[in-house]
């Protein structure tokens, strides 16, 4: 009996002891779990702030308005437009593009 009795306090101590470091274990993971989800909170936060960011920069009278300043653009006269006809030798249309140039005016005499 006593045989029985001593082997008996020392599973009892050996699954105290498991359980003890299985608690541990299992309050580490949860505090990383915490902090992972506290990171996913802030990363959703700063993804909305730059997405109102993003709008708020895109707004077409902004971006009008720094295009006209920044970038000096001009209208272009009907005198720069020209057809395939007058572009230079090499730079002259392949049949496909003809194929296409005839099949898009085909569509638009329609």
């Amino acid at each position: 009996m006593r045989k029985t009795t001593l082997v008996a306090i020392a599973l009892i101590g050996t699954l105290v002891t498991g359980l003890y470091y299985l608690k541990q274990e299992v309050q580490g993971v949860e505090r990383r779990l915490a902090a992972v989800r506290l990171d996913i909170a802030r990363d959703r936060q700063a993804i909305h702030v730059l997405r109102a960011e993003w709008t708020y920069l895109n707004r077409p009278s902004r971006l009008a308005r720094l295009s006209g300043r920044h970038l000096k653009l001009q209208r272009v006269a009907p005198e720069q437009i020209r057809t395939f006809d007058e572009l230079p030798e090499h730079f002259a249309p392949t049949d496909a593009t003809k194929r296409i140039e005839r099949s898009a005016k085909a569509g638009v005499s329609r």
